[in-house]
């Protein structure tokens, strides 16, 4: 009895002595373009509230060739994973959408699975060849990158002034997605409010959220993502 009656008493002392577990380090890289603005949209900084980190990558003027951006992202990835991050979250707006995409995709990265958790892409409508080649050679590459993303959460907001432009491209979106059992939303917003302004965070704050949360969205594809008016 006093045997017992000492190893439950030394078990709770133990117990109470024992360090608090540490908290899940979680990281969103955001990447913007070169004249995109430097403060992080009210969509992606509410994530600093359930605890994530957030590091703001500027594409420079002087940028080297779009796979090198998308090989240099990827690695930042991976030494965040290696600094005791457990998740990682690919963002960006406009080019650093796009050139989070190409990080994620095997058409240009070594991805293994394991060291992105979700991308989010917000209006990867240009690239930094767009000006020089034109419109239908992004839409040819844009696909191709879309084709190759790793099985990983994918949520692609596609915003543009040409309606029949934009649906058209949420369909082939949704069409080209190899892994379609992999969770991803793909939601053209015709006249959405401004992507800076609370508006838009109230809008699509929760849909972005269960993208990168901790519980696997279901259905996969865009059914519960819910969009707040």
């Amino acid at each position: 009895m006093t045997y017992r009656f000492f190893s439950s008493a030394l078990a709770l002392l133990l117990t109470l002595l024992a360090p608090p577990a540490l908290a899940e380090q979680r990281l969103i890289l955001y990447t913007i373009g070169p004249d995109a603005p430097g403060e992080v949209p009210p969509v992606i900084a509410r994530f600093r509230r359930d605890g994530w980190d957030i590091r703001v990558n500027r594409i420079p003027l002087d940028f080297p060739h779009e796979h090198d951006l998308g090989k240099a992202l990827f690695t930042q990835a991976r030494a965040a994973r290696d600094e005791g991050y457990s998740r990682v979250v690919l963002a960006g707006r406009a080019f650093g959408a796009w050139v989070s995409l190409i990080a994620n995709s095997s058409w240009s990265t070594p991805v293994d699975g394991g060291d992105i958790h979700a991308v989010i892409a917000l209006d990867p409508t240009i690239s930094g060849e767009t000006s020089r080649i034109g419109r239908q050679w992004h839409d040819y590459k844009f696909m191709d990158v879309i084709k190759t993303q790793d099985p990983t959460r994918l949520a692609v907001v596609v915003l543009d002034s040409d309606h029949e432009e934009g649906q058209t491209r949420e369909f082939e979106i949704r069409r080209t997605i190899r892994r379609p059992n992999i969770p991803h939303v793909v939601i053209y917003e015709p006249s959405p409010p401004a992507l800076d302004g609370e508006a838009f965070a109230r809008r699509w704050g929760d849909c972005l959220a269960t993208v990168a949360g901790d519980e696997i969205p279901s259905p996969p594809a865009n059914g519960w993502c819910r969009l707040n008016n």
